[in-house]
């Protein structure tokens, strides 16, 4: 599978999973700890994931460093924007969400390293003779 449709795939999740926890979150709410928690932070998680993988998939040209920059570049941002939020009267700072954050990071990473992004630019072509 092209590595551009997994980021596509991702990506289209992603926005999916957001749109439904943003819209069911409150009908769900209170039902489980857990369940709180996993609905309170799937944003954070998603954000990362989503931001990530439409970069990937509408990128003119992607490279490994390039990959790299941008899961690092992203997730610190996220992380900066939760870390913001203790100094903001009106926003709530959430562990859960720095700790969604991190495990965006490391999937991200994952995926890059199970599959990396120039995997098929490293494959020799086979050539075919007639």
């Amino acid at each position: 599978m092209n590595n551009r449709i997994i980021y596509l795939v991702l990506f289209v999740i992603s926005v999916l999973v957001s749109l439904t926890v943003k819209m069911q979150r409150e009908a769900l709410w209170g039902i489980a700890a857990s369940l709180d928690i996993i609905l309170g932070s799937m944003l954070s998680y998603s954000y990362v994931i989503g931001l990530v993988a439409c970069y990937v998939t509408f990128a003119n040209t992607m490279t490994t460093a390039k990959l790299n920059k941008a899961v690092l570049g992203i997730s610190c941002g996220a992380l900066l924007y939760e870390v913001n939020q203790a100094f903001i009267d009106t926003m709530h700072f959430d562990w859960n969400d720095v700790i969604a954050t991190i495990l965006a990071y490391l999937t991200l990473t994952l995926i890059q390293f199970l599959r990396p992004v120039n995997a098929e630019a490293d494959q020799p072509s086979v050539m075919h003779s007639h």
